[in-house]
């Protein structure tokens, strides 16, 4: 670099650099949350399709007459 010259790195890169950082926090949280999310989801389906098939089998049969 010529004399007379400098780098100056200015706010723009501070704020890259917090952001970045920033994000390695939020994003593993975030896909946590979604996969929590999503097994909570498939196991009120496993129970409602469990209930609904007990109802079916239990339920009870009229008697001939």
């Amino acid at each position: 670099m010529p004399a007379g010259y400098w780098i100056h790195y200015g706010r723009t890169f501070e704020q890259l650099i917090s952001a970045s950082t920033r994000l390695q926090i939020v994003i593993p949280a975030g896909v946590g949350f979604i996969a929590l999310s999503g097994v909570a989801v498939l196991n009120g389906l496993v129970m409602l399709s469990f209930i609904s098939r007990l109802q079916v089998v239990c339920s009870p049969k009229p008697m001939p007459s």
